[in-house]
């Protein structure tokens, strides 16, 4: 059961990051600061407070970015790589994943997060 939980935490948390990358990775890095989430190994460092004001930087600069015209179609363009790798280190930072080898959990994650990314991008046109 903590394996299935796992995943499908995992698979959500790389899914947020399809949508957004600073966020989760912000969220998760504040939740393994305070101890509420144990992150795997190299991931870990997602809780260093140099990395969370980084992170933090990302988003505010991101969100600013989003409201200018011209900078908000480059902002996409480059989030289409930057969501999935946010999603590949979110799929693999989970320890409830152990049992699946961390290459397979970084190609999920980057799958899932760029999916969502996809449909995005596809939508957007449409949405504008």
């Amino acid at each position: 059961m903590e394996l299935l939980s796992g995943l499908l935490s995992s698979l959500g948390l790389s899914g947020a990051a399809g949508l957004n990358a600073s966020i989760p990775l912000l969220l998760v890095g504040l939740l393994a600061r305070f101890g509420v989430v144990d992150l795997a190994a190299p991931f870990d460092l997602l809780a260093n407070p140099w990395v969370l004001l980084g992170i933090g930087v990302l988003g505010v600069l991101d969100f600013i970015g989003d409201k200018i015209p011209g900078v908000d179609h480059a902002l996409h363009l480059v989030g289409g790589v930057v969501n999935a790798a946010a999603g590949a280190i979110l799929f693999a930072a989970q320890t409830g994943v152990a049992d699946v080898p961390p290459a397979l959990s970084l190609a999920l994650g980057f799958v899932v997060a760029g999916g969502v990314h996809a449909t995005r991008a596809a939508v957007r046109p449409v949405a504008t």
